[in-house]
């Protein structure tokens, strides 16, 4: 209570005493008037306190409100702080551990590891096959769902492995399409490669999402922590190359690291750069490989085949570099070239080779020459150009190109035939596609691989197959092209079979454009040899 109350106290206390000294002198009117100022005065302490007790009151309730705000303002901003820590190490979209997290975990493996040489553990890299195609048919809503279901289905699975599940243990999404798979207590490659399986076994189980059935696969590299790792990057980066050999043997693979893997690597490194500064430094060229008419013994067309020659390791083979423009995208600016090269020197033919006004070029199409917005408006200016009439351009496009495309690529396909331009279905019979499935396909013919034509002698079947291809065919009324014929064997098989065309180093090896306009003007040595 204030020092000011005081006083007041003073006071009543010395008006009772004035009172009691009036009652004693027998002054019964002071002593009254006493009381009532004493009691007046009593009164207006009373006021006093209640108020300043009110007072007290009021300020005790404001102080607890106020502790009670900042503690639920010190709750928040504690919450706060720990999603935006949650954000800053997992990903958005699946809730999964990101990139950052998982290398903070794979390097506290790495040290346990260092100290205690019975602490294993392994890594999973895992690429969806085909993620592209999901979001292209369906959108990229249902693509994010996809893998929103992805990652409940790696965490989940990872839970119910049999390995010692520890805090380090984790499914972490990197981005895009691409997820790692973190387990102690998995140091050989044989209990590796069963959860890889069990890993690929839970993705394939069919997915239900708004109404559409999708299957997944995942190509899954394995690293494991027997090798000498300083780094999460190493782990991460030696998972990822394993993975990638195991989308070169195909879809839904797995693959284990091993230093081969990570040397190959660093040479498709070096191509990729070497093949960057090849156009500009002209070490590319176009060979063209003569397609015969199997009846009249005529080269009806050629096939515009790129080739590489490189300063110090000569001629690369095709398979050496072909994916590796595909995989970076150099495929698309090859691809124009080569186009435009092919179309000038189907021209040159016919002024060099009057007796052969018609005779084409096929050229081979990549998946995303195809997925370009423009591509058939570049052909179409491409003809303009160079004067090439579009009967006489063939485009070549891989059966698996065709078997899977979506509508965007469908389209092009069929604008490129409305145009007067011919498709032809490339190394037909590799597995992709059934004979049934013909019918529905724009094409105008098939290219019957060369895997056929080198296994008559050994197998009757594949003749039996090529006669049923034909059949079709010609029920369909498409063109049929027998590839890879070495042999007169071959030849004579694939005559009889009743096939239009063929082409194969019987006839003649990829040769320069010049050497092709020869081939035109002169009586073609296979006849001789036939």
């Amino acid at each position: 209570m204030p020092e000011t109350l005081g006083n007041p106290l003073d006071r009543i206390e010395a008006l009772i005493d004035a009172a009691g000294r009036a009652c004693a002198a027998g002054d019964a009117t002071d002593a009254g008037r006493y009381v009532d100022e004493a009691s007046e005065r009593l009164t207006e302490l009373r006021q006093a306190v209640g108020k300043y007790t009110q007072r007290t009151e009021s300020q005790r309730v404001d102080l607890a409100r106020s502790n009670e705000d900042l503690r639920h303002q010190l709750q928040r901003q504690r919450e706060s702080q720990e999603k935006l820590k949650h954000d800053a190490l997992h990903d958005p979209l699946t809730g999964l551990p990101n990139r950052h997290l998982l290398t903070d975990r794979l390097d506290n493996c790495i040290k346990r590891a260092r100290r205690d040489v019975a602490s294993n553990f392994s890594v999973f890299f895992l690429d969806l096959d085909n993620f592209k195609f999901i979001n292209d048919t369906y959108g990229h809503r249902i693509g994010d769902q996809v893998l929103k279901e992805v990652g409940r289905r790696l965490g989940h699975c990872v839970r119910d492995v049999d390995a010692v599940v520890r805090e380090e243990d984790a499914a972490a999404r990197l981005g895009g399409d691409e997820f790692i798979v973190l387990l102690e207590g998995v140091g050989r490659s044989e209990d590796a490669v069963v959860i890889a399986n069990r890993l690929q076994d839970t993705l394939q189980l069919p997915m239900h999402i708004d109404g559409h059935e999708m299957h997944v696969e995942a190509s899954i590299g394995i690293a494991l922590s027997s090798g000498a790792w300083e780094h999460a990057e190493d782990l991460i980066r030696h998972a990822d190359t394993a993975m990638y050999r195991a989308k070169q043997a195909g879809k839904g693979r797995h693959a284990v690291f091993n230093p081969q893997m990570q040397d190959e690597a660093i040479r498709r490194l070096t191509i990729e750069n070497e093949l960057r500064a090849a156009v500009e430094a002209e070490e590319l060229r176009v060979d063209y490989l003569p397609i015969v008419g199997l009846e009249s013994g005529e080269v009806m067309a050629f096939e515009a085949l790129l080739r590489w020659r490189h300063p110090r390791r000569g001629l690369v083979a095709p398979d050496k570099f072909i994916p590796i423009a595909e995989e970076t995208g150099l495929i698309v600016d090859f691809g124009r070239w080569v186009l435009q090269k092919a179309c000038e020197q189907a021209v040159r033919w016919s002024a060099d080779a009057p007796d052969h006004p018609e005779v084409s070029v096929q050229v081979n199409i990549a998946r995303a020459q195809l997925r370009l917005p423009g591509f058939v408006g570049e052909i179409k200016r491409l003809l303009e150009e160079t004067g090439l009439a579009a009967s006489r351009l063939g485009l070549e496009v891989n059966e698996s190109i065709i078997i899977e495309a979506d509508d965007s690529v469908l389209d092009a396909v069929r604008a490129l035939r409305a145009l007067g331009v011919r498709v032809y279905m490339d190394d037909f019979g590799t597995g992709y596609s059934s004979l049934a499935s013909l019918q529905r396909l724009p094409v105008d013919g098939l290219k019957i691989d060369h895997t056929f034509a080198g296994h008559f002698e050994q197998n009757a079947e594949y003749a039996a197959i090529v006669n049923a291809i034909i059949t079709l065919a010609r029920t369909l009324n498409l063109g049929v092209t027998s590839e890879g014929l070495e042999t007169p064997e071959q030849l004579a098989q694939v005559q009889t079979l009743g096939c239009d065309l063929g082409q194969g180093y019987f006839f003649s090896r990829p040769i320069p454009g010049d050497e092709a306009g020869q081939l035109l003007r002169q009586s073609p040595p296979w006849r001789h040899a036939a």
